[in-house]
């Protein structure tokens, strides 16, 4: 199992709130020594020496682990993380926030691990936030740039980009019949900030239209029957977007994107 091929060391720390919190501070450091230098200052001087100290401490083990690791980590992490205050978990959140975009990128795992924590880490008045997604064509628009995405994150050359979109547009055309209009979105239309907007519009959607978009993604995943590890990210960002977290696939299952 994957929580066992994971260090004693990082398990024990993830088994109460500051030991996790360092944990996932130690997954947003930087190989760029600078960066790492900046970011382990903004801890000191932001949440005091002893946090910068144990994160520094943890972050030997972490950086040992491939990135497959790194979300079952994170997931580990998250359980301790969930007992925090409110003033807690909003300092937690600032300073993953500012970890993530030291230097001045956002990778997949850290937009990934931002949708984790911002969903399970929600505060009472977040969580009643939203109004319920309008109509089928607002479902229809926002599954088609999951779809696009998700197709375009592990398939490589155009056609099989296209093979993928297609395979996931077709678990979802018994639901919606509309949904055999819609067409492969370019990598230009898929910012952050929309895949951001179209989880957040389909976290509202019923239950039975997300497990059937869930079922999509899954099969624009699996097509090539390969799994690499930016495709199990961006699906369990997804995922946990919905409010319907999937398992994390074994280190042994992914593969690093060529």
């Amino acid at each position: 199992m994957v929580l066992e091929s994971i260090p004693e060391k990082i398990r024990k720390a993830c088994e109460e709130p500051c030991g996790a919190a360092a944990v996932v501070y130690a997954l947003l450091l930087d190989s760029d020594p600078a960066i790492r230098r900046k970011q382990l200052e903004y801890l000191e001087s932001r949440l005091g020496k002893p946090v910068a100290e144990e994160t520094r401490r943890i972050s030997a083990p972490v950086s040992r682990l491939g990135e497959a690791f790194f979300i079952p980590i994170a997931d580990l992490a998250l359980v301790s993380l969930k007992d925090l205050s409110e003033p807690q978990k909003e300092a937690f959140r600032e300073a993953v926030g500012f970890l993530s975009e030291a230097d001045r990128q956002l990778s997949l795992f850290e937009y990934t691990l931002q949708q984790m924590i911002f969903r399970r880490l929600q505060t009472s008045a977040e969580k009643q936030r939203g109004a319920a997604v309008a109509g089928t064509d607002a479902v229809l628009e926002n599954a088609c740039v999951l779809l696009s995405v998700t197709a375009r994150m592990g398939h490589w050359e155009e056609t099989e980009i296209q093979r993928a979109f297609l395979a996931g547009r077709a678990r979802i055309e018994d639901l919606f019949p509309k949904a055999r209009d819609l067409s492969l979105l370019p990598l230009s239309d898929l910012s952050y900030p929309r895949i951001t907007a179209a989880i957040e519009a389909l976290s509202r959607a019923p239950f039975p239209q997300q497990e059937c978009l869930l079922a999509a993604l899954t099969d624009t995943v699996l097509l090539d029957g390969t799994v690499t590890i930016q495709e199990a990210e961006i699906l369990r960002a997804i995922a946990d977007g919905l409010g319907a977290p999937v398992p994390p696939l074994l280190p042994s299952e992914l593969t690093e994107a060529s």
